[in-house]
């Protein structure tokens, strides 16, 4: 097999991986750092297996959604620790107690993200928190369908490009698995972020064992050791940070991803509920962060119901859902500096080449927050103006 599918739509999902009857396929870094399906020709028997599983080559079936629900995690801890409204923790507790299995993602002691198999309520603490960078898949649809033809009940999250291979490797659908996908603005290299992370640790003289996005009230790059912080840096002063959120090194396929759309490839979709009450008032606050679900199958409603005694849930229009989130109606756009960057990072790797690139959105960030700063000042001078004068 020469080639399974056009590298530049390549979204590194493995389903070729875990199809080979021969284990002849890996998956390894590009000049750029982008994982790709690589074949040893050795091995290979030309059966053809892995192009027609690759999602890239098939045509999945998509689904629109049947209603959009606002909603979060009863338990106001897990919601604090929880990506959004800790949804998805919902999800493998459920699935947990009904004795079945669950998958998601998980940093591991080389801070590469990777899926992973659940069986216990302590494994699946791990699974919880945003991880803006691509999950390494392996062999776990291998594991799932052993699963499936043991009976179990499975439950699975992750991009929709993951989905979208677990369920063309299956090749068939099956009562017992629930598939969830992320509402994802596109995926970074895994390199791209261990070699930020290096150079930071060089930087402070430690060493990072975790990781995390987002904090309880704002979004940070956060790198700790023995679950102490040991760095701490906000959104769009990171150069990593700002070029994922300005989409400056996702992978190619990202930029025209076929599943940022409205119909969707998953039993359920899930993320932030951007958009919240911009067409029917409420008063929910975003602060301690509030999931959408959006139920795509008869399957992932009966799902969602059996969830709902550790949810608050309530019912959302669909419009305001899909309107106040780009990648329910498009892919992300890639940054005036895409093509700089892929050009610098081969010969100069990731911390020089994002410095250069980000440069000037970070300048302009620390303007507007220079405004901001005079304008509150001005506003505080003139209440304390009109005090004073009020007194007199």
């Amino acid at each position: 097999m020469e080639q399974i599918c056009d590298k530049n739509k390549c979204s590194g999902c493995c389903a070729c991986m875990n199809a080979c009857p021969k284990n002849c396929i890996s998956m390894e870094y590009d000049e750029y750092g982008v994982q790709l399906p690589v074949v040893d020709k050795d091995k290979c028997v030309d059966c053809g297996l892995c192009a027609r599983v690759c999602p890239v080559n098939t045509t999945p079936k998509l689904n629109d959604p049947k209603k959009a629900i606002a909603a979060w995690h009863l338990d106001d801890e897990i919601r604090k620790k929880s990506a959004s409204g800790g949804v998805a923790a919902a999800f493998y507790e459920t699935t947990l107690e009904a004795g079945g299995v669950c998958y998601g993602t998980v940093f591991d002691e080389d801070l590469k993200l990777v899926i992973k198999k659940a069986e216990n309520m302590e494994q699946i603490k791990a699974f919880k928190g945003s991880k803006y960078v691509q999950a390494y898949v392996g062999y776990t649809f291998k594991d799932v369908k052993k699963e499936l033809e043991r009976d179990k009940s499975v439950t699975y999250i992750g991009t929709p490009c993951q989905i979208a291979g677990l369920k063309s490797y299956l090749k068939k659908d099956y009562d017992k698995l629930v598939t969830v996908d992320l509402i994802c603005h596109g995926v970074p290299s895994i390199k791209y972020l261990q070699d930020h992370v290096k150079d930071i640790e060089a930087k402070i003289n430690k060493k990072a064992d975790d990781i995390s996005f987002r904090g309880e009230y704002s979004f940070e790059l956060t790198l700790y050791e023995n679950k102490e912080v040991i760095f701490r840096k906000y959104r769009f002063l990171d150069n990593y940070f700002t070029g994922f959120l300005n989409g400056l090194f996702y992978r190619n396929n990202c930029y025209s991803c076929p599943y940022a759309r409205q119909q969707r490839v998953s039993d359920i979709t899930i993320g932030d509920f951007w958009g919240l009450g911009q067409e029917v008032p409420c008063n929910y606050s975003m602060s301690k962060g509030i999931s959408v679900i959006l139920p795509n199958t008869e399957k992932g409603l009966e799902f969602v119901k059996k969830a709902s005694d550790k949810l608050f849930m309530k019912e959302r229009p669909l419009t305001e859902a899909v309107n106040g989130n780009d990648q329910l109606r498009h892919p992300s756009e890639k940054h005036a500096n895409y093509r700089q960057f892929m050009d610098m990072y081969p010969n100069y790797g990731f911390e020089k080449s994002a410095t250069e690139c980000t440069k000037k959105d970070i300048a302009e960030f620390k303007k507007e927050e220079r405004k901001k700063n005079v304008r509150r000042v001005l506003s505080k001078g003139k209440r304390i103006c009109k005090k004073i004068i009020g007194r007199q």
